[in-house]
């Protein structure tokens, strides 16, 4: 259910922009530094996102149009938490076709995740949204949602 209500990360990040309230987001200089655990939480991101990437080759294609047709098969992805957030952020750029925009850049999130870490501080408008993806990271899990998968 992804409604006002539902409580996900998208709504929960347009609700703490600065101006709406109280929220852990009330402006760039109000992110608290990271404590050791949370920069261990933050560094598990960090390594997700460099070790994983969007990867494609060609390959044939199983019906063939043509002479040369291939299509696109992937051979890795980012990481999982990686496409919430852009899922969060699309592009308000008009596409011909359906495929996924984000406003999200993957260097500036490395940089953003780098600064946390170091315990720098960082006027990003995501710093508090990564903060609470790095903490949904560590979050125990029941045993009866580890045995149904």
């Amino acid at each position: 259910m992804n409604g006002p209500g539902a409580g996900n990360c998208c709504t929960a990040a347009k609700r703490n922009r600065p101006g709406a309230g109280v929220g852990l987001w009330e402006g760039p200089a109000s992110v608290p530094v990271a404590s050791a655990e949370r920069q261990a939480g933050l560094a598990v991101l960090l390594a997700e996102l460099e070790g994983n990437g969007l990867e494609v080759c060609l390959v044939p294609s199983r019906w063939p149009n043509h002479e040369a047709a291939m299509v696109r098969c992937v051979i890795s992805r980012n990481a999982a938490w990686y496409r919430r957030f852009c899922g969060c952020h699309p592009s308000s750029r008009i596409r011909r076709n359906a495929l996924p925009d984000t406003r999200i850049r993957r260097a500036n999130i490395v940089r953003i995740l780098t600064r946390m870490i170091e315990g720098l501080p960082t006027g990003s408008q995501y710093a508090a949204e990564l903060i609470r993806f790095s903490e949904a990271a560590f979050q125990p899990r029941s045993l009866s949602v580890r045995a149904n998968q």
